[in-house]
């Protein structure tokens, strides 16, 4: 196992490269001082590899770019000088060749208010997993399954190759040139997907969602939200049946060229595409409906 341990006064390398450790700040709260310091790593990086980053109370970010190896910064925030020099920060292949990025905090346990955030440029990764809590999650110009957990943050994936799994609350989530599906779920914040090749699945509380299909997808779409109106573009390429259900709001079109049936009424419609295929539903309370159609355009 390649690994590299970091903390303010030492470094530990195993078959990584070298790594510096910056500056170190001290930031006053209400609730007294934070020791705050921003490292330096570097993580061999070889085709086909996935990448794995967990932390509390930081943002994470990861993105494609023209560079050797991966590059990690870190930025550590502690309760107390002591603290912030026993922190360590790692980056380790594990024995399927998958980089893992994690903080070490003293004596095994974060506290409160203590946290780290990253920014992670890589030549690529096939399959990413962030963690995080009380921190915004972005990825830019990977590839593979990209699965997003966080929490009081928003999640932000553009220029993706493969499904994406994404999951948040009290946070927008917006998706932009992915090729695969979409499934993602928060709560309080708009949801907003835009040129996705595959199926939409997503699901928010007090948030508008936006969606409009690339041209290569068929579908199917399901959208649940409340306080949020809908807007959704479809292509020529739809397939099955779409419901679209709401209360309090109206639904709004225009007619695709490829529907082969219709039925609708102020707060409820039917649109039947093809005689075989999957069902999409769209539903929402206390918000209107908008259905849009590039084969009508």
């Amino acid at each position: 196992m390649k690994r590299v341990t970091m903390g303010r006064n030492g470094v530990r390398l195993a078959g990584l490269a070298a790594l510096a450790t910056l500056t170190t700040l001290s930031s006053c709260t209400g609730w007294g001082p934070l020791y705050e310091e921003t490292r330096v790593l570097q993580a061999e990086h070889f085709d086909g590899m996935g990448i794995k980053v967990k932390t509390h109370n930081g943002k994470i970010a990861v993105e494609k770019a023209d560079v050797p190896d991966v590059q990690i910064t870190a930025i550590v925030k502690a309760r107390s000088e002591e603290r912030l020099q026993a922190t360590r920060i790692i980056a380790e292949h594990d024995d399927t060749g998958l980089l893992v990025v994690r903080v070490e905090w003293p004596e095994g346990k974060r506290m409160n208010r203590e946290g780290c955030s990253f920014e992670i440029v890589t030549p690529g990764a096939y399959g990413i997993v962030l963690d995080s809590s009380n921190g915004s999650l972005k990825i830019k110009g990977l590839e593979g399954e990209a699965v997003l957990d966080t929490s009081n943050g928003a999640i932000t994936i553009v220029d993706h190759a493969g499904d994406v799994h994404a999951d948040t609350s009290n946070g927008a989530l917006t998706f932009e040139r992915i090729d695969g599906s979409v499934v993602a779920d928060t709560s309080n914040g708009r949801i907003r997907v835009i040129d996705v090749t595959g199926s939409v699945d997503v699901d928010t509380s007090n948030g508008g969602v936006n969606i409009e299909l690339s041209d290569r997808s068929r579908g199917p779409v399901r959208v649940d939200t409340s306080n949020g109106g809908v807007r959704l573009v479809i292509n020529e390429h739809f397939e099955g049946e779409l419901v679209l259900d709401t209360s309090n709001g109206r639904i709004s079109m225009d007619t695709p060229s490829n529907v082969k049936h219709l039925s609708s009424r102020k707060n409820h419609a039917v649109l039947r595409f093809t005689d075989h295929g999957p069902k999409s539903v769209v539903s929402t309370s206390n918000g209107s409906i908008e259905v849009r159609s590039t084969s009508g355009e």
